[in-house]
């Protein structure tokens, strides 16, 4: 007999349609939040739903966070900018909104979406490997060197130093690489954890398909070589090897995961392209030299001259545009006259944006299901895990100025941040 669908459950869905689509597709994500926000509204019981909602402080943090971009639109030159901003942002109000009010339906259906989003993730690696496969075999013979005067190289050294289809955003067809590697790490978290907690109740089958899931998850966050990403995922294996080494007996698997996670960071930051070319500036100690190669450094040095400016309140909402490029042409004239980059770091951004009332409200965002014991007991891993992925992330990437950032944030601190979420087991 068929269950019958009942419609409180239709939000939950909606969200695993939108985390199974969030590897593929960027701006087609907007209809499914909207479609999630109106099946929310049919919710029974939606009134006491909502007003218990108003009582979550996670919840409140987010609109409160929300309402100081609104407040940062008075004072703004550029109105159009600040409310493609705030446009922007409006989903960082709308799935904590549908997440909260359908706590029960989406505690419910936890591992679906988990599922989802992993398979998402999954099927979005296999296509991007398929595609870059198809690429490297068009002259006929499989050249996968992206530059021709590096076809004679073999290609695990061309692998390595990044000049092939299979690296970076050569190898991320649907969106950014930054992005893509961030969902990719948590779905190998996910599968992870999966993994650890339920190892004695797995039979020899599962335990093999897990394990390939995070062999195949980690070779293509090692092809994309996102550095944000990576790093991300070195601190969290470093803390999961301080809580395994403190356990009792197991010797010879300490050493094992020693010896592989320091084989790992070996071949990382001393063998991998991106990674390569930094270390080599860093050691020569010439500043000028690892700033040539990081434009990044440059925006960041611009990013707080323009603090120094506006340290309160702020350019607001939609004047950081301007007033960067306006720096930029001046400051960086042989690489950005008539470019714009943002600050590449959210946290800059957001300064620049709202002054020191924003950064302090970011603050509390991020480390709000730390502060409260009783999310941070109901499920510590990963509310460590995402405040680690948030942190490093937001240090390389504007990462709320996109919507896919804006959707991952908005979407997993929702989950995690709800102090009225039953789960059974660590989530």
């Amino acid at each position: 007999m068929i269950r019958k669908t009942s419609r409180d459950d239709i939000s939950a869905y909606f969200i695993c349609a939108l985390v199974f689509a969030l590897p593929f597709t960027t701006h087609l994500l907007s209809y499914g939040v909207i479609l999630a926000f109106i099946a929310t509204l049919l919710q029974t019981n939606f009134k006491q739903k909502f007003l218990k909602v108003l009582r979550d402080k996670g919840f409140l943090l987010i609109v409160a966070f929300y309402l100081l971009h609104l407040l940062g639109l008075l004072y703004t030159k550029n109105l159009n900018q600040g409310l493609l901003n705030l446009q922007i942002k409006l989903t960082l109000v709308l799935i904590p909104f549908i997440v909260f009010v359908s706590l029960i339906s989406i505690g419910k259906h936890l591992k679906l979406i988990a599922t989802a989003f992993v398979a998402g993730n999954l099927v979005a690696g296999i296509i991007c490997l398929i595609i870059s496969i198809t690429i490297s075999f068009q002259t006929g013979n499989f050249n996968p060197s992206i530059y021709p005067g590096y076809s004679a190289w073999s290609f695990f050294k061309l692998l390595a130093s990044g000049y092939t289809h299979f690296n970076y955003s050569f190898l991320s067809h649907f969106i950014h690489v930054n992005y893509f590697s961030m969902y990719l790490l948590l779905a190998t978290y996910i599968v992870y954890r999966e993994l650890i907690d339920n190892w004695p109740k797995l039979g020899a089958g599962e335990k093999i398909v897990l394990l390939t899931l995070v062999a195949f998850f980690l070779i293509i966050l090692l092809l994309l070589q996102s550095r944000a990403a990576i790093l991300s995922f070195l601190v969290i294996i470093l803390i999961e090897i301080v809580f395994f080494l403190r356990k009792s007996g197991y010797l010879g698997a300490k050493i094992t995961v020693i010896t592989l996670i320091s084989a790992i960071l070996f071949l990382t930051i001393f063998k991998s392209g991106r990674f390569l070319r930094i270390t080599e500036s860093a050691q020569e100690f010439n500043y000028e030299k690892l700033k040539a190669k990081e434009l990044r450094i440059s925006l960041w040095e611009t990013s707080f001259s323009l603090i120094r400016l506006y340290p309160l309140i702020g350019v607001g909402t939609g004047d950081v545009k301007d007033e960067l490029s306006n720096i930029y042409d001046e400051k960086l004239k042989e690489n950005s006259k008539g470019k714009y980059y943002d600050a590449h770091n959210e946290f800059l951004q957001t300064t620049m944006r709202l002054g020191l009332m924003g950064t302090i409200a970011l603050f509390l965002l991020i480390f709000w299901p730390l502060m409260d014991r009783n999310v941070y007991r109901t499920r510590p891993k990963y509310v460590l895990f995402f405040i680690i992925i948030v942190i490093v992330n937001f240090s390389f990437e504007s990462m709320l100025n996109r919507f896919n950032g804006v959707i991952f944030f908005s979407l997993f601190y929702s989950v995690l941040a709800s102090q009225n979420l039953i789960i059974k087991k660590d989530f």
